[in-house]
């Protein structure tokens, strides 16, 4: 199952990484068309800036595109993916029809309840942030300003999770196989590191990377 290729704003997370770029709603109608065309399973975007490149805080979509994009994507029946890593995010993404959030963040009751209104779900990524957060500095050539939001993210993404699994969201599993340090043969250790920071069952981990994620 494939998005081909994700959507982002013009400089935008990952915008040099192959996602389309786009500025307005002309751009987004002409990106989304051509992606259709592709004949993709889902729908990926980037709502908002990352850990890595300092721009954590911001919001990347603006939500007349999220809401466009989503409108279109699912009169095609195609659910819409978003990356997320921030409170305010997750809130924005899910009040205009995103269907799956990925590595989410810290969720209060307004982002729970909006989660469960809209049957949204999750999916925990940690592999993605352990490098950043854990490892030294000298090894990932990171600022320590970078390694702050990766710690933020990390922390952000363990505290979703754990209240998803507590209000019965359905949570995935993912692990951002792409990125530095990780592979898509490394999934292993991230089931390893969700048995240990979620503080569940090495049961319950496999039921959700496998028959939850399909």
């Amino acid at each position: 199952l494939v998005a081909n290729r994700a959507i982002t704003v013009e400089n935008g997370y990952m915008h040099n990484q192959g996602p389309m770029e786009i500025h307005q709603l002309d751009d987004c109608k002409e990106a989304l068309n051509k992606l259709l065309k592709t004949k993709p399973d889902f729908v990926k975007i980037m709502v908002t800036g990352t850990s890595t490149n300092n721009r954590l805080k911001d919001i990347e979509m603006p939500a007349e595109l999220i809401r466009y994009i989503t409108n279109v994507s699912h009169r095609n029946h195609l659910p819409v993916a978003a990356h997320v890593q921030t409170k305010r995010g997750i809130k924005l993404a899910l009040e205009n029809g995103v269907d799956i959030i990925e590595y989410g963040s810290y969720a209060d009751d307004e982002e729970l309840l909006l989660y469960i209104r809209k049957g949204a779900k999750l999916i925990s990524i940690l592999s993605g942030m352990i490098p950043y957060a854990h490892f030294d500095n000298t090894t990932t050539y990171i600022s320590d300003s970078v390694k702050e939001n990766a710690k933020y993210v990390f922390n952000g993404v363990i505290d979703n999770v754990k209240k998803a699994i507590d209000h019965q969201i359905p949570v995935g599993i993912g692990n951002d196989a792409g990125r530095p340090f990780i592979c898509h043969s490394d999934f292993y250790r991230e089931l390893v590191y969700f048995q240990k920071y979620m503080n569940v069952s090495n049961e319950y981990t496999l039921f959700l990377a496998t028959k939850n994620n399909a």
